[in-house]
């Protein structure tokens, strides 16, 4: 692992560089994984739909396989998985010197109807992520957060989302769950909800933010990127809210919405344990209890090291 991303042993290319590489395998399209520059790209339609509206031009060639399709880099085979999380978030499959190894990216095993489904994948050596890696540690389901924190009332709320995953995925709830709330989005958010319908995926019913309707009406749900939740005045007819996994982010609001799109301690030991790995490396967050959950049974290691 470099200041670059994490150079492939054996294979001239790196998994989510964050500096522009010559050739970059990008799992998915985060900022914290995906920046534009590169030379050459391989990840998946989805995530290059998401790419191209950040950054219109993010790569001189984009190489787009289907989910599982094999693609060659330099003369090694890769695939990529499903890994939940968001649109277009792939797992990366390869194999090197008969060992076959998996690196999850940002993942989660649980049902979201705005990506694709997780998929399990077996291999020898497992790189994943640990974000969430702190023994005990659950995500509560986010249709009871949504049924419990987001009730008609004489309210509107305006609820801070990060603009590529999470924005739709609470729409998404919202529209499934509590169809009486009008959604209206921040300008920022609308060209990735056009994205996510445009690869088969509803975001569920929104409208563009509309200020005097939003200063009259009641039950209405405003989703807007967090820095905005930080400007926008508070006023005596909104609750405010913060849709993430992170629990420090929910202090001084309203409402409390712990909704995560990563894996949290028990997905990760059950991945672990269901991918058949003798061998696992961590990376993004702190692996050290996955490391001494599995002391004795399986090898634990940062990818750092």
């Amino acid at each position: 692992m470099t200041q670059q991303g994490w150079k492939i042993n054996s294979v001239q290319a790196w998994l989510d560089p964050v500096h522009p590489v010559h050739t970059a395998i990008i799992s998915h399209a985060h900022g914290d994984h995906a920046v534009a520059g590169h030379r050459r790209v391989y990840c998946t339609k989805d995530t290059a739909r998401l790419l191209t509206v950040r950054y219109r031009k993010f790569a001189w060639e984009i190489i787009t396989p289907e989910w599982e399709e094999p693609f060659i880099v330099d003369e090694t085979e890769f695939r990529f998985y499903p890994a939940g999380h968001m649109l277009g978030a792939a797992q990366v499959y390869w194999e090197s010197q008969g060992e076959k190894i998996v690196y999850t990216g940002d993942f989660q095993p649980a049902a979201n109807p705005t990506c694709n489904p997780f998929k399990l994948v077996q291999c020898d050596t497992l790189i994943t992520e640990t974000t969430f890696a702190h023994p005990g540690k659950q995500h509560p389901d986010p249709a009871a957060i949504i049924t419990e924190q987001l009730q008609p009332r004489d309210v509107n709320y305006v609820i801070g989302t990060y603009v590529l995953g999470k924005a739709q995925r609470v729409n998404n709830l919202i529209s499934t769950i509590q169809p009486s709330l009008q959604v209206m989005l921040h300008p920022k958010i609308i060209p990735f909800h056009h994205a996510y319908l445009s690869a088969g995926f509803s975001p569920g019913e929104w409208i563009p933010f509309q200020r005097q309707q939003f200063k009259r009406n009641r039950n209405i749900v405003y989703l807007v990127p967090p820095q905005v939740l930080q400007q926008l005045p508070i006023l005596p007819y909104t609750q405010r809210g913060f849709a993430s996994g992170w629990l420090e982010r929910q202090e001084g609001l309203d409402l409390l919405l712990p909704i995560s799109d990563h894996a949290d301690w028990y997905d990760l030991v059950n991945t672990i344990e269901k991918s058949g790995a003798s061998r696992v490396y961590t990376l993004h967050g702190e692996g050290v209890h996955i490391q001494q959950h599995f002391e004795g049974k399986i090898p634990v290691l940062p990818l750092e090291t």
